[in-house]
């Protein structure tokens, strides 16, 4: 019996299981992510210094949902990696490895920004000025040029294997290989008993996509700022909403009263420059009355 058959006596339900779980954390972790991205560049309270390590995480995060959520599901969905042959397979395999250890190394540089953001303004909060933004900017821009630097070597050691009649996806690592035949002495029964490889989607697909959703659960549940400017961004909406209808019922019921004012200052400006005249005539007849007694 070959792994592909070995695979196909796994329950179908068990498949569309796992696929819906995983679609599930792709969309959640994808809307969770771009919610944090936009907060962050609506509210300008949050422009702070981790946050913005917070922000160069969910931006890693999103590309990691992009690129290895539809991978995860196509595999699950056409059996053992029987899609990819050739050398076009061979990239795509090389693109995927690689991309997903850049990424996750990426998401994890930031946690480590973070904290060291954290570690100086708590215990040397003198000297977190002097982390200025070229300096941020440089950090942030040393997250991606280092982990594509140190993770382009897998690319050398991945390659398509083909065992039993199907392709698969390998990365030659012996430290890996080692760690495996550790945990075999002490459970052999993941070995001998797992035939639908449930372990190996739950580590290598479902808790990579878990984690991104995790992040930005934390943010806007614990984050205090995160969950004001979520707030706000929604109250903000609510009243635009609302005061795209009110005004033209206020102008309705204004556009009476404010004739009537200008009727009443029409009025009244007409009565003051009638009043005037006749005060001004009035005064002209004194004086010429005065003017003309002398005469007399």
């Amino acid at each position: 019996m070959t792994d592909a058959d070995d695979y196909s006596t796994c329950s179908q339900a068990l498949t569309i299981t796992f696929t819906i779980a995983l679609s599930v954390l792709m969309v959640a972790g994808f809307i969770g992510n771009i919610m944090i991205v936009v907060a962050f560049y609506k509210t300008q309270n949050l422009r702070t210094s981790a946050n913005y390590y917070i922000v160069n995480m969910a931006a890693s995060d999103l590309i990691f949902i992009l690129i290895i959520g539809p991978w995860s599901i196509t595999e699950l969905l056409t059996e053992p990696l029987r899609f990819i042959k050739g050398t076009m397979g061979l990239v795509l395999c090389q693109t995927v490895v690689v991309g997903g250890n850049v990424l996750a190394s990426i998401s994890v540089a930031s946690l480590l920004l973070i904290t060291k953001d954290r570690f100086i303004a708590s215990v040397y909060p003198m000297k977190v000025t002097m982390i200025t933004k070229n300096i941020r900017r440089m950090l942030l821009l040393l997250t991606w040029v280092l982990a594509v630097v140190f993770n382009i070597p897998f690319a050398y050691y991945t390659s398509l294997v083909r065992f039993n009649g199907v392709e698969y996806c390998w990365l030659n690592g012996n430290i890996f290989t080692l760690i495996y035949s550790f945990v075999v002495i002490f459970d052999p029964a993941l070995v001998y008993y797992d035939e639908c490889l449930i372990m190996v989607i739950l580590a290598n697909y479902l808790f990579p996509l878990l984690n991104t959703v995790i992040n930005p659960v934390v943010l806007f549940t614990f984050g205090t700022n995160y969950l004001a400017a979520l707030r706000s961004w929604r109250l903000c909406q609510c009243k635009c909403s609302q005061g795209s209808v009110a005004p033209q019922n206020e102008t309705e019921h204004e556009e009476p009263d404010k004739r009537r004012k200008l009727r009443l200052s029409s009025k009244t400006n007409a009565w003051n420059t009638k009043n005037q005249s006749k005060i001004f005539c009035a005064s002209k007849g004194t004086d010429s009355n005065k003017e003309e007694t002398p005469a007399v």
